[in-house]
């Protein structure tokens, strides 16, 4: 009565789904033809078997490949997993300061800076800032972390630091060592913003900006059905979506300026601020009135403003 091998049971043919593993044929045989456990069509289940299996699987879209909604051992992919998801994500890797949820930042702007004694005095035993935190200790927290330097005309992801009873060194911009300044042994603590050893040396705050898109300023309504004014912010929310306190304007692609290509009835193209824009629909009379939009279709038409983000 071997029931591994083909004739099983009270003299029947063996079968998938008969609960008798067929030896050298089968790799299981659970007595059901459910595709969502660990075993499908009497074989073991496996990612990349194209079944997703319950409780184990997030998915299984029949492939190894780390580039689609599905990667390695049958996760969902998500930004920060390590693997670039094609077409959605431009970067993933933790480590690389220029990549922020899984975008590369386009735009470095400097925010400003700070000195290091500008700090609290160490004897009163401040608080230990990595750079990061100090930036946003100085210049207000943004939805995107800031970088720092310690070199005003670029991002070099590094700060300098303050070491209790060692002195100062350059360190990564998110490095801190313990939680107060204030310690009892050399080098227990460090510190990219405290007063104690470095004085006046300088970190700079850089604020991360994405290029969202462009659009033509022409590319708005004509200007004799009377469209409504556009500051570029405006414009930008309105082609992109969302609130137009969400973008920063520039009229140039690599870098932002915070201005914006503007067309003024009667007068024609100018650049101006990124908030600016004068009345509230742009058709007026007389010559001189003055209506200017940011996206309007009159004298400008190829003209781009580009959309930044945080």
């Amino acid at each position: 009565l071997d029931n591994t091998d083909a004739c099983v049971g009270d003299c029947v043919d063996a079968t998938c789904g008969d609960s008798y593993v067929q030896a050298g044929v089968e790799d299981c045989d659970d007595g059901n033809l459910d595709n969502t456990d660990a075993c499908i069509g009497c074989t073991d289940a496996a990612c990349g078997d194209s079944f997703v299996w319950a409780g184990v699987e997030e998915c299984d879209d029949g492939n190894l490949s780390n580039g689609d909604s599905c990667v390695l051992n049958c996760r969902r992919a998500v930004c920060g997993d390590g693997d670039v998801r094609e077409g959605v994500e431009e970067c993933d890797d933790l480590g690389d300061y220029d990549c922020r949820r899984c975008l590369r930042v386009d735009v470095w702007e400097l925010s400003g800076s700070y000195t290091m004694d500008s700090g609290t005095l160490w004897t009163d035993n401040p608080p230990t800032y990595t750079c990061r935190e100090a930036c946003d200790a100085n210049f207000g927290a943004l939805p995107e972390e800031y970088s720092c330097s310690t070199d005003g005309a670029a991002v070099t992801h590094t700060a300098t630091a303050d070491t209790i009873y060692v002195g100062c060194s350059d360190v990564a911009e998110d490095y801190k060592l313990g939680t107060e300044y204030y310690c009892a042994d050399s080098g227990c603590a460090t510190s990219a913003w405290v007063e104690d050893n470095c004085g006046a040396e300088v970190n700079y705050c850089w604020e991360p900006w994405f290029l969202v898109g462009s659009y033509a300023l022409g590319s708005g309504i004509p200007w004799l059905d009377d469209p409504p004014t556009y500051t570029c912010q405006e414009a930008c929310a309105a082609n992109f979506g969302g609130a137009a306190a969400d973008y920063g304007c520039s009229t140039v692609e690599g870098a932002i300026d915070h201005q914006a290509n503007v067309d003024t009835i009667y007068v024609g193209c100018s650049v101006a601020a990124e908030s600016h824009k004068v009345g509230a629909t742009y058709y007026c009379v007389p010559d001189g009135c003055g209506s200017t939009s940011a996206w309007v279709n009159d004298n400008c038409g190829g003209l781009t403003n580009y959309c930044f983000t945080h």
